[in-house]
């Protein structure tokens, strides 16, 4: 009889852990953690984010900034800009607002944040995806629609993230679907519209999501649901907006613009710390 406790406890601990594999699932996560905070911090010089942040938002009277600033800031980058803000509705300082914003995204290489949606209903701007192997939609994020933007610019990217179990967002879908169509994420799109391709190619195996690519680059790894782990450790060089205006950081291929301002923005907790 001694002998089949051992049998007996590793088959109930087994039935716990398919019955509720939460805590193995965070165990795993929190491990994921460590490895990434003990990793050495690596230099991004390719990329620039610029913070819409507290001196900004008082130079201006309050939040939201005009449309105006985003165009200088704009028209200002050497490189792919690209802006997280959310504007669905007309400026309320009035058209010509509108009208500068509208020009720069016409005559600069600009990517324009959307956010997927589980209240809207219409399908924004899409860009073209060539399917290889099977169908990959059943296997990603689904929402019933896109949140409407006032502005289109040659690049429109999701900025939805998906929190694990803890509420830490530790992985970044990189398409998702809506309405039928496929929408790729922020950072993908400001890769595709960085070096000028017209369109991406994602990989489906039985097993879901395989891999996805723009052609100029290697493939991109995916889970099945194409979601990437997020890297915490690469350190990114940073400039506040009014910095900019005066003098823009050189060097950097892209950059983004977002806010920081306390009270506006609402930060996003991470295996790194919230940002």
């Amino acid at each position: 009889m001694k002998h089949l406790i051992n049998p007996f406890i590793g088959f109930g601990l087994l039935a716990i852990l398919v019955w509720n594999p939460s805590p193995l699932q965070i165990l795993e996560l929190k491990t994921f953690d460590w490895l990434m905070a003990s990793k050495e911090p690596v230099q991004d010089n390719m990329v620039l984010l610029v913070d819409l942040d507290e001196e900004i938002v008082e130079a201006y009277g309050g939040y939201p900034l005009p449309r105006s600033l985003y165009a200088t800031l704009i028209e200002r980058t050497q490189g792919t800009a690209g802006v997280t803000v959310l504007m669905p509705d007309p400026d309320i300082r009035g058209a010509g607002e509108d009208a500068a914003l509208a020009k720069a995204l016409l005559t600069n290489p600009a990517v324009l944040a959307y956010t997927a949606s589980n209240q809207a209903t219409q399908v924004g701007p899409h860009v073209g995806t060539a399917q290889l192997g099977g169908d990959p939609q059943k296997w990603l994020y689904q929402y019933p629609g896109i949140l409407r933007q006032k502005h289109s610019a040659v690049g429109v990217g999701l900025i939805n993230s998906s929190p694990e179990l803890d509420g830490v967002v530790r992985r970044l879908p990189l398409v998702v679907e809506s309405g039928g169509k496929l929408f790729p994420s922020f950072a993908l799109e400001m890769l595709r519209v960085g070096v000028g391709d017209p369109s991406y190619q994602i990989s489906t195996k039985d097993t879901g999501i395989e891999w996805l690519r723009i052609p100029s680059f290697p493939v991109i790894r995916t889970d099945a649901n194409s979601r990437i782990w997020i890297t915490s450790n690469i350190n990114f060089h940073r400039q506040s907006a009014a910095e900019y205006i005066q003098q823009p950081m050189e060097g950097a291929v892209f950059v983004i613009f977002g806010v920081t301002a306390e009270g506006v923005v609402n930060p996003v907790p991470t295996a790194g710390g919230a940002i």
